[in-house]
């Protein structure tokens, strides 16, 4: 069924069939394609840089790689709404430029999308999930683009040293404090910001912990957050269920949705402004706070004056 599904997509449309806009009917269910396969390499010591591989043109389908660092399995969805938002802004007939901007109609959830041009470096031990994925213009429901998956996801451990935490744990940092841009992880699509400076006992079995805020870039503004508890010196994430939250699941704390325009340059430049952040589905301000840039650098501050910490205020 592979190498069927290959050669109907082959006849199915060519590069600039994709961009001309002309599609050629082809029926095929396949969604998942067991050669679209990620392959890892590393350079660097203190620093690792991870490079990330699949093959770079796949039946003249551009071949994509979404990966996480938060221990969830990555997965590419097609999300109609900002789909239909291309649509409006392009009209739907400039079908060469809805399809070139086919990677901001589909949702990654707390993926990122590798850039071989920006690798992801890491200065802490971490576990990298990745898959590789294409689209097909029309393959999905009612003629709409839909991605082809690798049959599974690919893992690679980034294997750092342990940091001596120099950083005395104080209870006050558990209402959180200063969260300030991570030094590694961060593109043009996600951003990290933490308190690894300011570490707290989130238990008795989880010592010398921080906050670690990622922010999903999408589109103007638009976008997630999650709200992560990790191990310094390690980089571990502490599953919530440890903490003793009730939850379905095992990596973030909280998350929620954030608007405001920061994150909006292309290059992944963080600019000073205001973040409205909302918790879970909620249309009401959770927090709202102010990022400031400093020589290249980004911080804000963001706690609460909840007796339980910025995790549970969160929640």
């Amino acid at each position: 069924m592979k190498n069927l599904k290959k050669a109907c997509f082959g006849a199915f449309v060519s590069l600039s069939l994709i961009l001309g806009g002309v599609f050629i009917s082809c029926s095929d269910d396949t969604e998942e394609d067991d050669e679209l396969v990620v392959s890892f390499s590393e350079s660097g010591t203190d620093i690792k840089t991870i490079t990330m591989s699949a093959p770079a043109k796949y039946d003249n389908y551009e071949v994509h790689i979404a990966f996480t660092i938060d221990g969830t399995t990555p997965d590419v969805t097609f999300d109609s709404t900002a789909y239909n938002e291309v649509v409006s802004a392009e009209g739907a007939n400039n079908t060469n430029k809805i399809l070139e901007r086919y990677l901001e109609y589909f949702d990654y959830g707390t993926a990122d999308i590798y850039d071989p041009k920006s690798k992801p470096e890491f200065d802490t031990t971490t576990t990298i999930t990745a898959i590789a994925f294409y689209v097909d213009p029309t393959g999905g429901e009612n003629g709409k683009p839909k991605p082809v998956k690798g049959a599974s996801a690919q893992t690679y451990e980034v294997k750092i040293e342990g940091k001596e935490v120099t950083a005395k744990a104080s209870d006050a940092n558990a209402k959180g404090g200063e969260f300030k841009l991570a030094k590694t992880g961060n593109s043009n699509m996600i951003h990290y910001f933490d308190t690894s400076d300011a570490p707290f006992d989130a238990s008795d079995s989880f010592k010398n912990c921080y906050y670690q805020i990622q922010f999903s870039y999408k589109g103007t503004g638009k976008g997630n957050w999650y709200l992560y508890v990790r191990q310094a010196g390690t980089g571990t994430l502490v599953n919530p269920t440890q903490l003793g939250f009730t939850t379905t699941t095992t990596k973030y704390i909280a998350t929620g949705t954030y608007t405001g325009s920061s994150f909006n340059d292309s290059n992944g430049k963080v600019t000073g402004g205001s973040l409205v952040l909302k918790k879970g589905t909620s249309s009401d301000t959770w927090k709202e706070v102010e990022v400031t840039v400093t020589d290249d650098s980004a911080s804000f501050e963001l706690k609460t004056d909840d007796a339980n910490g910025l995790a549970s205020d969160a929640k």
